[in-house]
C-alpha cells in the first residue's frame, strides 16, 4: 500500500482548521479520515463523500 499522507496537505489542514479551533488531534483525524474515504478499496459504502465547513 502506498503512503498517500502529505506533509504539505497536512499542515494546510492545521492552518485550516486552527482558525476553527479545532485540535491537532481533531484534524489529523479529519484528514486521514478523508485520506481513507478517497480510497475506493478501502471504503465499504457510499464514498466520495465532501463535507463543507462553515
Amino acid at each position: 500500500m502506498i503512503n498517500l499522507c502529505n506533509k504539505k496537505i497536512t499542515n494546510d489542514y492545521k492552518k485550516k482548521f486552527a482558525k476553527k479551533k479545532i485540535s491537532k488531534d481533531l484534524v489529523l483525524r479529519i484528514y486521514t479520515t478523508h485520506l481513507l474515504g478517497s480510497e475506493k478499496k478501502l471504503v465499504l459504502h457510499g464514498g466520495n463523500f465532501e463535507v463543507s465547513l462553515r
